[in-house]
């Protein structure tokens, strides 16, 4: 599950979710996306890179995610607003039963759903959403962050993160397949956070079609700290985008105060949640969203989507960059990372050493909240 992400319509709490979507998330972009996709008068709103037809030609309005022509539509706006052209995936839809089934499957090793999918939690904002954190496959792993007080010391890791996905995941894309699935709860999939989660999904699509997520993951660092940051680009990047392509959708308009109240709002939340939680490094990885958003909308603000597909090139390995940001980051003139001066700490006695993990910044936060 260490490569697990995701976008949700949520259950619990369905009615105040919706219309936090609708207020804070979809209704946050389209104003911003006409100054950086240089949309001026006499223009489409690709401008800025290739697109299938002209953004202005989107369809607008709500539709059911279900439906083959809505997935076209909500495509079309995501590409126009990314600049980056690509085909629509498979969908397929599980039931909570059938999504737990898999889940367990993958984990006792048989076929399921593969150790690359990317599963998110979305309600609109990202913040009842619990992110199913990546499992280190170490049989010391759970009683390390146990005495860390990082884990409950009543939790598994694992089984946690498979309960956690069950009760909130709605949909998610796995790169070993190229398909999204949707997690049928009984619920209409016409509404504002169903087209977020779509459009979120189809961001992790035309990734993989780009640089190959499953590559991407693999060609990094193993640390926890290193998939925190590769989690936060490809996490912001779907949140930046997805919410650019339901503005749209919407055919509404904002300014630089929204999105920035947005941020500000979905960070707060997701920081209470770690500080917050008996089992702080399962929910640390919530902060992906938020970190990444603010980190890619700086980036996507100085230079558009040049700027942003750029860092999928080059992307910045610690949590620590994008924790300090990046409009910080471009201005330092020194190192950010600085090698500690002292030897790794004994092993105490009655112990021995079972790894060495870069826990980084984010899991710093955590165990000091």
């Amino acid at each position: 599950m260490e490569r697990r992400t995701a976008a949700t319509v949520r259950t619990k709490g369905s009615v105040r979710d919706e219309a936090r979507a609708g207020r804070m998330g979809a209704g946050a972009w389209v104003s911003c996306a006409c100054v950086l996709l240089a949309c001026a008068e006499g223009e489409g709103r690709c401008a800025d890179g290739p697109c299938p037809r002209e953004c202005d030609d989107v369809t607008v309005g709500a539709c059911d995610v279900r439906k083959a022509s809505c997935r076209r539509q909500i495509l079309d706006a995501v590409i126009c607003v990314r600049g980056t052209p690509g085909a629509a995936p498979e969908v397929r839809t599980l039931t909570e039963g059938e999504y737990r089934s898999e889940l367990e499957a993958n984990a006792n090793g048989d076929a399921g759903l593969g150790g690359g999918a990317f599963a998110d939690n979305d309600a609109g904002m990202r913040t009842d959403a619990a992110v199913p954190a990546p499992a280190i496959d170490h049989p010391h792993w759970d009683p390390a962050l146990k005495l860390l007080g990082l884990l409950d010391p009543e939790v598994d890791s694992e089984s946690a993160s498979i309960d956690e996905a069950v009760d909130d995941v709605g949909g998610f894309y796995n790169p070993d397949t190229h398909a999204i699935t949707l997690v049928d709860r009984g619920m209409p999939l016409d509404s504002i956070g169903a087209m977020r989660l779509m459009a979120h999904e189809l961001v992790h699509a035309l990734q993989d079609e780009e640089v190959g997520l499953s590559e991407l993951w693999d060609r990094g660092p193993g640390s926890v700290d290193a998939r925190f940051a590769r989690g936060c680009l490809v996490e912001g990047d779907a949140e930046i985008y997805a919410e650019l392509a339901s503005a749209m959708l919407l055919g509404v308009t904002t300014d630089r105060r929204d999105w920035d109240r947005w941020l500000s709002r979905h960070l707060k939340y997701a920081r209470r949640e770690v500080v917050q939680s008996p089992s702080p490094y399962l929910s640390v990885w919530q902060l992906r969203y938020p970190v990444g958003a603010r980190y890619l909308i700086d980036a996507w603000q100085s230079g558009g989507n040049w700027q942003v597909r750029s860092l999928f090139e080059a992307t910045p390995s610690s949590s620590i960059h994008w924790v300090v940001g990046f409009d910080a980051f471009r201005e330092r003139r020194e190192f950010l990372v600085i090698p500690l001066a002292c030897d790794r700490a004994a092993v105490p006695a009655d112990y021995e050493r079972a790894g060495v993990y870069s826990l980084g910044a984010a899991s710093l936060f955590a165990f000091l909240g």
